[in-house]
């Protein structure tokens, strides 16, 4: 079925059914951010072309662009070379919670099409 150019819907593919956001341990805020976070939430994911760690590293954002983390380096070139290409995507909280030290955040990884 064809859609005029205004009226197509929205359609969202899942990439990443589930990672780890990764680096939270180096994050003096992961705790807070976490206890701040529900299931759904959209995270911005935006390259991080000065991380001297890992060439594809991708930061993961709250909503309010304070960084959070990084995805995880299992995905992270997958999810950097669709960046690269101008497909735009996001992170979806899966699950979040604050440990006595730092904090574990999963997410699913989203590609807007």
């Amino acid at each position: 079925m064809d859609y005029p150019a205004h009226a197509k819907p929205n359609r969202a593919v899942v990439i990443v059914e589930e990672t780890k956001v990764a680096g939270l341990f180096h994050n003096p805020d992961a705790k807070r951010l976490a206890a701040e976070l529900f299931e759904g939430q959209q995270l911005r994911l935006e390259r991080d072309y000065r991380n001297p760690y890992d060439r594809w590293a991708m930061a993961v954002k709250c909503p309010d662009g304070e960084v959070l983390g990084y995805v995880s380096c299992d995905v992270a070139e997958v999810v950097g070379r669709l960046s690269e290409g101008g497909r735009c995507l996001h992170g979806e909280v899966l699950s979040a919670e604050g440990l006595r030290q730092g904090a574990r955040v999963s997410m699913a990884v989203v590609l807007d099409d």
